[in-house]
């Protein structure tokens, strides 16, 4: 989580170890979903693309 804290040593660190393992940490939680599409061809109906 960022908090105020977390940023504001952020800002005078020298070394960002614990700024990569922090945005590692949130990206490796974050969930995508993908809607499902067809795509079919208009004269024979044949799936083109899914």
């Amino acid at each position: 989580m960022l908090t105020e804290d977390k940023v504001a040593a952020w800002e005078t660190c020298t070394d960002l170890s614990d700024f990569g393992q922090t945005l590692h940490g949130l990206q490796a939680l974050a969930v995508y979903y993908a809607k499902p599409r067809l795509l079919q061809k208009n004269d024979t109906k044949e799936i083109g693309a899914f």
